[in-house]
């Protein structure tokens, strides 16, 4: 076994660990010695997984301390190895939190500039989606993705897809557990529609709107899953 591939087992460990809450924000990590006992490697192989674990944003490593879990604020919680052991539960009301924001300035961008390639692409995907119905929660979770990553994309905008692709493995996870909730395909197929017959008339408010309304229906399949959107709570102090 080669060494990256030992210290990458290592941090898919701490990992797995700090998203069940074992390793909690604030606690001391083992010293080098015993981390080496444990997982039967040299020290070079911890140290690397120990600054793997502190790039992204996990581990707090100071000179002549102990590391230590870092507070939750500084974690790449969109980091692909963490949400593969993970799961990323924790944080679905975090990202529609986010998506509120972005999603639906994006599809009034993209109702400016959505070129007819785009719209091709927009309505084959609908058509699958429907086609699909709720037969596949896996299809319809990477189907409604690339519906909403083609509308990012139609803004010309690298950033804003770049933004979007960075939540999308979250994204994936979300959508797959809100499927559970009875009616919700329907209802996202309802509001895709909407979206994108503003889109086909250019209409860049009425893109807006849809996709706000669409982001509602998603707060509320979330409720369904028991999940509270940070947005509401401060609603009602």
């Amino acid at each position: 076994m080669s060494t990256k591939r030992r210290s990458d087992l290592i941090v898919v460990d701490f990992l797995a660990q700090i998203g069940k809450g074992q390793l909690q924000e604030g606690q001391l990590v083992p010293p080098e010695s015993a981390l080496c006992v444990t997982y039967g490697v040299s020290r070079s192989v911890v140290r690397e997984a120990m600054r793997a674990l502190s790039a992204k944003g996990f581990l707090s490593i100071s000179q002549g301390a102990a590391s230590q879990i870092s507070p939750k604020n500084r974690w790449h919680v969109l980091d692909t190895d963490f949400l593969e052991v993970s799961g990323g539960e924790e944080f679905f009301t975090h990202l529609q939190e986010a998506r509120d924001l972005f999603e639906p300035r994006i599809s009034a961008l993209a109702a400016e500039r959505i070129s007819e390639e785009d719209l091709v692409e927009l309505e084959e995907i609908h058509r699958s989606l429907k086609e699909i119905g709720e037969e596949s929660a896996t299809d319809h979770a990477d189907l409604d993705i690339a519906f909403h990553r083609t509308i990012a994309s139609a803004t010309n905008n690298p950033v804003l897809l770049s933004i979007h692709d960075s939540v999308s493995s979250l994204g994936r996870r979300q959508r797959q557990a809100a499927t559970n909730v009875e009616g919700a395909i329907g209802r996202a197929i309802f509001w895709h529609e909407q979206i994108l017959q503003s889109l086909q008339e250019r209409d860049s408010a009425g893109a807006e709107a849809a996709m706000g309304l669409h982001m509602s229906q998603v707060r509320e399949e979330l409720r369904g899953l028991g999940m509270d959107i940070q947005a509401d709570k401060k609603e009602k102090k």
